[in-house]
């Protein structure tokens, strides 16, 4: 799956382009994909606030949102479950856990 600013966004963000050169390996690919008037940037033109935006849309549209919740609630009750025995077994109990799924 390619995951590629469109030349709109090349546009609205004034993002510097780049050449493609010949010899680059993924060239073929690039053109394969898109076509030869594409415009190329850097990754590191974008912000990284924007592109963390432009990654969290994309992942978005592919995920279960139903089954995230779930998941979300799941690990909510798991960690409400650690810190009840935390608090009732203290540090004995918290030595063997890692503190990550105590957060």
């Amino acid at each position: 799956m390619f995951l590629a600013v469109n030349p709109e966004q090349v546009r609205k963000w004034n993002l510097p382009e780049r050449s493609i050169k010949k010899i680059n390996r993924r060239a073929k690919a690039f053109y394969k994909a898109f076509d030869r008037g594409a415009p190329s940037v850097e990754l590191d033109a974008l912000h990284p606030d924007t592109l963390r935006q432009l990654v969290r849309e994309t992942i978005g549209q592919h995920l279960d949102t139903e089954l995230l919740d779930t998941v979300a609630r799941e690990e909510m009750l798991a960690r409400q479950t650690l810190h009840k025995l935390q608090a009732a077994y203290g540090t004995r109990f918290a030595r063997g856990v890692d503190e990550r799924y105590l957060a």
